[in-house]
């Protein structure tokens, strides 16, 4: 958190010549990053405030894939303030670009945030359609960053309707897909984020093997989890 009022410093004074200078979609990139820097604060409220702006920009150039982008994380901001009727609308508009540029990653991202909504909402059968599709895209090859966060959400819809067998089945799957994506990480706060994500799969194949009656496997799957995330750590330079 030490290095972001720096990166916000940084931004403005990018932000600063770029409207001097009349360079539209310089301001859009540059509000777009410093909304990401005001969401990794907590600063919600200012967060959308920039990503507005940032996505009036991208209306006034036409830049189709950079709105979508936009409101993909408008409806993030909004999903973590709980406004979750409000998330799933901007979903549903950034969805609705990325099907019509063709941009298959897009929607696959955008379809795993949709499920989270709906599933938060206590729709699940929305979010299991948004899940299914999302993955399926995924195993397409052309989303495989989505794939692990997909297939744990899959997991945790399958566990709250007792089908642990499924549960299982995804956790898994996930876990090793996180596992496979270690080496593609490049900064601390990416393994950081990696090494969470991995912990909170790896409680959920927990919870889903107990659930099942599977207690001894549930105790050894979590030690060699934790063990490899141990073993990670230790292993990872300039950490």
């Amino acid at each position: 958190l030490g290095e972001l009022p720096r990166a916000i410093e940084l931004y403005e004074q990018s932000l600063a010549i770029k409207r001097e200078t009349n360079n539209r979609p310089g301001q859009a990139a540059t509000l777009n990053n410093l909304a990401i820097v005001y969401k990794a604060l907590g600063e919600l409220p200012r967060a959308i405030e920039l990503y507005e702006q940032s996505l009036a920009i991208k209306r006034e150039t036409n830049n189709r894939p950079g709105q979508a982008d936009t409101l993909n994380n408008l409806g993030n901001v909004y999903q973590a303030l709980g406004e979750l009727p409000r998330a799933i609308e901007l979903y549903e508009q950034s969805l609705a670009i990325f099907k019509e540029t063709n941009n298959r990653p897009g929607q696959a991202t955008t379809l795993c945030c949709m499920g989270t909504a709906h599933e938060a909402q206590g729709e699940l059968s929305q979010a299991l359609k948004c899940f299914e599709e999302s993955l399926s895209i995924c195993r397409e090859g052309m989303a495989r960053s989505v794939q692990a966060d997909t297939l744990h959400n899959l997991a945790g819809l399958y566990l709250a309707k007792g089908d642990f067998v499924r549960a299982i089945e995804y956790y898994r799957d996930s876990l090793h897909r996180r596992a496979a994506s270690w080496t593609k990480m490049k900064t601390d706060r990416e393994r950081a984020a990696l090494l969470q994500n991995m912990q909170n799969t790896a409680k959920g194949l927990e919870t889903a093997l107990l659930q099942d009656g599977q207690v001894e496997s549930a105790l050894l799957e979590a030690d060699v989890w934790r063990a490899r995330g141990l073993c990670e750590t230790l292993c990872a330079p300039n950490m």
